[in-house]
């Protein structure tokens, strides 16, 4: 009897037939193979929580000890001991006693484990780019409303996994709303995006699908669920983030309005909408979740701001109204952090950057911890710098703000500073004045960053006084001044005049590598990759002991030095995940997404900056944010940012170039000509001109099938190109862009005259010789053209880029080998060209509407 009761318990407790599922993604449950909850664990949330983590640890494997300090670190050791073994019983009965395993002090979930777990699903699936299973299985927040008490360490590492797989869960429902709405399934794209804008609510990506779809169908009632759509997400925001809708999304309302106000559908439904409301029971909620029940609903102060907006009617009502439409206040986050440039009241103008050097250097310091937000320093102080803290953080979205000022003492150079609360405007530190020698001012800087660390640390997080023991020092006060000045002509894309500043920057301060790393940059963008390779490697040595941006910086150059794209993604990414709030970190994260075809999401990231508010003119240089959504093809949403950009830069050839662009895009033609007649007005601007503006609207038209309009404009650029450059180097670009756009306009025989001579006055050139094969192509001399195609495969490039094999498939794709021509594609992207320019490039015109081709160009990700 006693054998057979063992041998009946041991059978009870083997690993069952069937698997069972541990549900984490919307609640917590353990359902067995039969999909029924497992009731002995249906109400013992922390041994399911155990269940989890140690499902979803690596390996899968944990010691007691750190099991007992994640769920039960403040009882006493033996009860905490007792109640582990408890749980670990509890799970194998359930489970099967071979499912968790002990060896030694580790306690092991088994690879055989009969578990399927649906956040490990989720990340395969995302890993695998398996976008449709991703969304179907994201049901909600990680183990939502799933508590254990006492247990800290669990509750971080269950936000940090919340986070992680709504992360993954938002960037694909990106990609497979970008393929809906592509595919025009509307109504999937819709509820997809509603769910994305559940789990993110701040997303303007996701409202901007929802808007998208619903108003999708064009008739008036859609657009005016539309309306009541945006209306209802700003009552959201307003009610449980105190923030507002972006933008861009405002853009797209107005829009939809104003195509809503010619319908006069509203004024319509006025009348209805009184009725209504005086026979609506007390509490009734109108939803906007579809077309009819959203038309029902009444218009409230936003929806109504938006169709005065569009219609003109700004009339003392209207004017209310318009004001209504204006994002609120944002709630301001405390542990977001800015920095002000520090005010000068030494009266000596030789120290005028300081103010700006210190706030940078006390930025950087802050952004090392990782612990905080740390934005952008603004570069404008104030006399009154306390009292206007709470305007530097509005504009900033930071909670607390770091004024300060300095001044002389003697031969000495004082420095002082305080924190303050952005949204009471008090004061919540004041440091004492740290003084330093004249020659020396950043010794004082450095002390108080250390101060402002430790002032940070007592009233935000303890883990920031860390920055206090560091050990590195700044630069020499002159080495700084070098550098500032080097970036303020680099952001102007003035790459040439940049470099002496920061060489000599560099020069003057050995230990100051940062320099060296910008200088290499700007080397880079005047296609000096060998300058660069040499610069790099000065400091390659130094690569453990730089700091997270200036690291990741170096590792994206060297991954680009050797065409390896996503390389300098994957360091940009970890550039981002060092300095989440650092704009030039979202703008090298968006830019590298787009050099490998990621363009959803790099709109995604590049929209997080907000060139508006932004200390930096990004809106003089851009951000590439229209690019990324041109590329991602959301029409209308690159108009409402190449408009917005343009309005604020209307001389600039960039954003001319831009927003012509997206007009194309567009099919306004009418607007197109007027745009190209008036860029001939505005003389070159650096790396750019009119003739080049003119260049790449045509392209864009060519690749919208509007050939003859194209083939017009590529002859007056070619015209346009005649006029004298400003330098020799521009001349050389000029001559090359002039030849290409007249074979572009059709005469090939002469494009042909005037490739040869330039190739013949820059031989090795390999764009010449490219473009040399293609007038070949298109005059009908194969047998050159395919001697060409061959000496550009025997090309050998130290730095590859790509380009050699570009042009061989540019040169395939006119001679009608298409198939040829994308494998040589994918070979160039592999060699280091990117995804993202595939599309500007006039050469792969012949290519366009091939299947393969178009999926290489515009990859679903």
């Amino acid at each position: 009897m006693e054998r057979t009761h063992r041998g009946t318990t041991r059978a009870r407790h083997a690993i069952p037939v069937g698997r069972f599922r541990l549900v984490t993604l919307g609640r917590l449950a353990l359902l067995d193979p039969a999909g029924r909850d497992e009731p002995s664990l249906a109400t013992r949330p922390r041994k399911l929580a155990v269940l989890a983590w140690l499902a979803l640890r690596a390996g899968r494997r944990a010691t007691r000890d750190r099991l007992i300090g994640v769920f039960w670190g403040g009882r006493d050791e033996d009860r905490a001991r007792n109640s582990l073994s408890d749980a670990l019983s509890h799970l194998r009965r359930s489970l099967g006693r071979d499912a968790l395993c002990a060896l030694a002090d580790e306690v092991l979930l088994a690879d055989g484990a009969p578990l399927d777990v649906d956040a490990l699903a989720l990340t395969a699936a995302a890993a695998a780019g398996d976008d449709e299973r991703v969304t179907a299985l994201y049901a909600g927040p990680f183990l939502d409303g799933v508590y254990v008490d006492d247990a800290p360490e669990f509750d971080h590492w269950r936000e940090r996994e919340r986070a992680r797989l709504a992360a993954l869960f938002a960037r694909s429902a990106s990609a497979r709303c970008t393929e809906l709405a592509r595919a025009r399934r509307w109504d999937d794209c819709r509820a997809l995006a509603e769910r994305w804008l559940d789990a993110e609510p701040a997303s303007a990506d996701a409202a901007l699908f929802v808007l998208n779809a619903i108003k999708a169908p064009g008739t008036p009632e859609a657009l005016a669920a539309a309306v009541a759509a945006y209306d209802a997400l700003v009552r959201r925001l307003d009610r449980e983030l105190g923030t507002a809708p972006h933008a861009s999304v405002t853009t797209l309302a107005r829009d939809v309005a104003a195509r809503l106000a010619e319908t006069g559908l509203l004024e319509q439904l006025e009348p209805q909408r009184t009725q209504r409301t005086q026979r609506a029971p007390t509490g009734q909620v109108s939803s906007a979740s579809s077309a009819s029940s959203a038309v029902k609903s009444s218009p409230t102060r936003s929806t109504r701001a938006l169709v005065a907006y569009a219609a003109g009617a700004i009339t003392v009502g209207g004017a209310i109204a318009v004001a209504a439409l204006r994002a609120p206040e944002p709630a301001l986050d405390p542990k977001r952090v800015v920095v002000v440039a520090f005010d000068n009241r030494t009266g000596d103008s030789t120290l005028a950057s300081l103010g700006r050097i210190a706030a940078d250097w006390i930025s950087r310091g802050l952004t090392e911890t990782r612990t905080i937000e740390v934005v952008e320093p603004l570069a404008r102080p104030s006399r009154d710098s306390t009292s206007d803290a709470p305007a530097a953080g509005r504009a900033a979205h930071a909670g607390t703000v770091v004024v300060g000022a300095f001044f002389r003492e003697g031969d000495s150079v004082g420095v002082e500073a305080r924190v303050v609360d952005a949204r009471s405007g008090r004061v919540l530190r004041a440091l004492e004045p740290v003084l330093a020698p004249r020659a020396e001012p950043l010794a004082a800087v450095h002390t108080l960053r250390q101060r402002v660390a430790g002032a940070l640390a007592a009233e935000l997080d303890p883990r920031i006084a860390a920055l206090a023991r560091e050990a590195s020092q700044p630069p020499t006060y002159e080495a700084y001044q070098a550098w500032v000045q080097g970036l303020d002509a680099y952001a102007h894309r003035d790459y040439a005049r940049a470099i002496p500043f920061l060489h000599r920057a560099a020069a003057l301060d050995s230990d100051f590598v940062t320099p060296r790393l910008w200088e290499a940059a700007a080397w880079a963008n005047l296609g000096d990759p060998a300058r660069e390779d040499s610069l790099d490697r000065t400091v390659e040595p130094r690569r453990a002991r730089l700091a997270p941006l200036d690291r990741t910086m170096l590792d994206g150059q060297r991954a680009t030095l050797r065409g390896d794209r996503a390389g300098a993604y994957a360091a940009a990414r970890e550039m981002l995940a060092a300095a989440p709030a650092s704009e030039f970190a979202l703008y090298h994260a968006g830019y590298t997404a787009l050099d490998i075809g990621r363009y959803d999401e790099a709109v995604a990231v590049l929209r997080r900056i907000d060139a508006e508010r932004s200390s930096v003119p990004w809106d003089q240089y851009g951000t590439r944010l229209g690019r990324a959504l041109h590329l991602a093809r959301r029409y209308d949403e690159e108009l409402a940012e190449t408009r917005r950009r343009l309005a604020r830069q209307p001389a600039l050839l960039s954003a001319i170039d831009d927003h012509a662009r997206t007009l194309v895009a567009l099919g306004r033609l009418g607007a197109v000509d007027s745009l190209m007649r008036a860029v001939l007005t505005i003389p070159a601007q650096p790396r750019t001109s009119a003739a080049q503006v003119m260049f790449d609207t045509a392209v864009e038209l060519e690749a919208h099938e509007h050939a003859s309009e194209a083939t017009a404009l590529f002859g007056r650029a070619a015209e346009a190109s005649r006029d004298a450059p400003t330098s020799p180097r521009d001349a050389d670009v000029a001559r090359v862009l002039g030849a290409a756009a007249t074979g572009l306009a059709g005469d090939w025989a002469r494009a042909d005259s005037m490739f040869r001579a330039l190739s013949a006055a820059h031989p090795g050139d390999v764009r010449l010789l490219g473009w040399t094969g293609l007038a070949a192509a298109h005059t009908g001399d194969r047998a050159r053209a395919e001697r060409v195609a061959a000496e550009l495969a025997r090309v050998e490039e130290p730095y590859p880029t790509g380009l050699p094999s570009l042009f061989r498939a540019c040169i395939a794709g006119t001679l009608g080998r298409q198939a040829d021509a994308v494998t040589l594609l994918r070979r160039a992207l592999a060699e280091g060209f990117a995804t993202g320019a595939l599309h500007a490039q006039s050469c792969l015109l012949p290519l366009r509407g091939y299947a393969p081709y178009e999926a290489l160009a515009h990859p679903v990700r």
